[in-house]
């Protein structure tokens, strides 16, 4: 016990060395790397604080420690080149690294990811103070996750690779061209939606504090002014899209059976920067479909083939980046639609890119990645795509 308790000491302290050796390192180096930064482009260095949220009373863990993660983000901020730059006010694009301590190091251990991200600027009219929203999806590695021997507590995180979503919102104060504090809150989430069980997730509300550093800033004329109009270009489309997911249903460590989602929406263009959309989506679960049989919910193949399938009514919001889009989507289920999904509302995060017509043709073909969830609680990732005409 004492042995144990030694090696989890030294295991710590060696983490919060290399933690300020790696800040040191940062700090040291930030004046040799100035003439290496093209124009416009930034280093942030964010540190992330918060505590896991257990949403579910399914969870078998409980948490008496905080969360500390270390964000490295890499940005370029746009100016200009492209039209839509001034419609979305300036937005910065950046590839963050992150770390986290998540706390109860024996359950739930480290994770390490890579997060494309993108923050959009409000309040762009004050010269030092701006409010921001900051949004990024992309792939976490957790070594520490279940195993029904040595970890039987951890049902929040199933596999070794996850997605990680982050989401922030804060206020940004910019001393100088050069440097500039974040600070905020948000809500950073791991999960591998639904791939491998168990598959609980791990949601983390954190409080941000942030050094953005600029080595070579834009400058006031350095943004170019297009003065291109909001006014919407179209007003109506309609879209079809199928994706499909791999969840692994019911049992740990059984099969993974596939999800088939096909969709149809009417958009309407607000204006040059998103659209509004309505539509239905319909889902097949073929694990739905055999657990009806074998359990006895349903008496006959059509039965349970209805007991797997689910209809929903969605209203989305997509916010429009050239040919790369972000979707916010909320759906709502109708009728006696699943027999393990008693929720009725849903949520869809959806990263779009759309083709450029080809030739006459008006119809734009898109593909996408999603992240579906209730609440707080992934359900699958999905990919696929289809058409807006």
């Amino acid at each position: 016990m004492l042995s144990s308790f030694k090696q989890k000491s030294e295991f710590l302290l060696k983490q919060k060395v290399i933690r300020c050796l790696l800040l040191i390192w940062f700090l040291f180096n930030i004046n040799s790397i100035h003439a290496q930064f093209p124009k416009g482009q930034a280093v942030e260095t964010s540190i992330l604080r918060g505590k896991i949220i257990p949403h579910t009373d399914e969870t078998s863990f409980e948490v008496k420690e905080t969360s500390i993660g270390i964000q490295v983000n890499y940005q370029w901020q746009t100016h200009g080149q492209k039209d839509w730059h001034e419609l979305q006010k300036y937005p910065l694009f950046g590839l963050s690294f992150i770390y986290f301590d998540l706390g109860e190091n024996d359950v739930f251990g480290s994770a390490f990811g890579i997060i494309p991200n993108l923050m959009l600027n409000f309040l762009k009219h004050q010269k030092k103070w701006n409010g921001y929203f900051h949004v990024g999806s992309g792939v976490a590695w957790l070594p520490t996750y279940y195993h029904p021997i040595d970890n039987p507590i951890n049902n929040a995180i199933g596999s070794r690779l996850n997605n990680a979503t982050l989401f922030k919102w804060g206020l940004t104060y910019k001393p100088s061209n050069q440097y500039a504090l974040t600070f905020g809150g948000g809500l950073m989430h791991f999960s591998n939606g639904g791939a491998q069980l168990p598959n609980f997730g791990i949601n983390i509300p954190v409080l941000t504090l942030g050094f953005r550093y600029f080595p070579n800033p834009l400058h006031e004329e350095d943004y170019i002014q297009h003065n291109t109009s909001k006014k919407r270009i179209e007003k109506w489309k309609a879209s079809l899209a199928y994706t499909m997911a791999f969840r692994e249903a019911y049992i740990i460590g059984g099969p993974r059976y596939p999800v088939y989602i096909a969709s149809a929406a009417v958009n309407y263009f607000l204006n040059r920067k998103n659209k509004a959309s309505i539509g239905l989506e319909y889902e097949y679960h073929p694990a739905d479909f055999r657990f009806a049989l074998h359990t006895f919910n349903a008496h006959s193949p059509s039965e349970a083939h209805r007991l797997a399938s689910r209809l929903a009514i969605s209203l989305a919001n997509e916010f429009l980046f050239g040919n790369w889009t972000v979707r916010l989507l909320a759906g709502y289920y109708v009728g006696d639609f699943s027999l393990q999904e008693p929720f009725p509302v849903y949520f869809k995060l959806t990263s779009r890119y759309y083709f450029p017509p080809m030739g006459k043709m008006e119809s734009k073909f898109f593909t996408g990645i999603t992240l579906k969830s209730h609440i707080f609680r992934a359900e699958y990732i999905a990919l696929g795509g289809g058409i807006e005409f």
